[in-house]
């Protein structure tokens, strides 16, 4: 018994620093400061604005956030004639950010959705000038004739799946959003007056 006491008491020592080094690699993984902002529809001077207020980017518009985590929530592009530069800036900073540990981590909206399936209604001839380049005419027209030529390639998928399949059950009344979470499963379904993503369903995961 009294060798066992011995034994422990020349083991506690290393099991002390054991601990501390172990709390200590804790600590530096924990997790940094986190900062989230939405709906920046093209204000690009208010965009930079907050960026420096919160200390993620300088006077250069350089990262200068550490290990912070920013969160940007979508919503980046229409509305605001400068929705180009703000995007421009935020892909700047979502390379920038890894070098200090930092992350920067651009959510879709809505209007970026909107955007890629073709739904133009907020984007104006001001935001469109600013993505243009010499040869976006002739994009436009390679993009037109690969799109008909889809088109014709698959005219008899297009037709058979044209009508209803069952009164639109198959569609309507299955989950379109599924995330695993410790007290079960979270699904969301999507039905003929859902038929576009929105902000309080678009962020799942």
């Amino acid at each position: 018994m009294e060798s066992s006491h011995r034994l422990a008491r020349k083991l506690l020592p290393a099991c002390l620093v054991v601990t501390l080094l172990l709390t200590l690699a804790a600590a530096d993984r924990a997790p940094g400061r986190v900062v989230a902002v939405a709906d920046v529809h093209g204000a690009y001077v208010e965009f930079v604005a907050l960026l420096q207020r919160v200390g993620l980017i300088d006077g250069s518009r350089k990262w200068t956030g550490g290990a912070a985590t920013f969160v940007q929530l979508g919503d980046v592009l229409d509305r605001g004639a400068r929705s180009r530069e703000c995007l421009d800036l935020l892909m700047d900073i979502e390379r920038q950010a890894p070098a200090t540990g930092g992350t920067v981590i651009p959510l879709l909206g809505n209007h970026e959705f909107m955007n890629v399936i073709g739904d133009m209604r907020y984007v104006t001839p001001e935001i469109l000038l600013t993505f243009a380049t010499a040869d976006s005419e002739k994009n436009r027209e390679q993009a037109y004739k690969d799109y008909r030529d889809f088109l014709s390639s698959h005219s008899g998928h297009a037709h058979a799946t044209a009508a209803p399949v069952d009164d639109g059950s198959l569609v309507f009344q299955h989950s379109l959003f599924y995330r695993q979470t410790r007290r079960g499963s979270v699904r969301r379904a999507v039905g003929p007056e859902q038929r576009m993503c929105t902000k309080n369903t678009r962020a799942f995961g």
